[in-house]
């Protein structure tokens, strides 16, 4: 017999596999860190929200 914990598990686990199929992994695809990685350089407005997260930590 099937406890009710067993059968929300084995149900579960379906549904993850059911989602990976829907929605692969490429292997080719770059971790997203490294999509984002630069994104920002050069950025005024990036160095700026930069210089005012400093500014905030140096009040404590």
């Amino acid at each position: 017999m099937i406890t009710p914990l067993e059968d929300r598990v084995a149900r579960l686990e379906a549904e993850v596999e059911k989602l990976r199929k829907a929605h692969p992994v490429l292997p080719s695809e770059k971790p997203w860190w490294e999509r984002v990685q630069g994104m920002f350089k050069d950025s005024p407005d990036f160095d700026e929200a930069t210089r005012l997260g400093r500014e905030y930590r140096n009040l404590f």
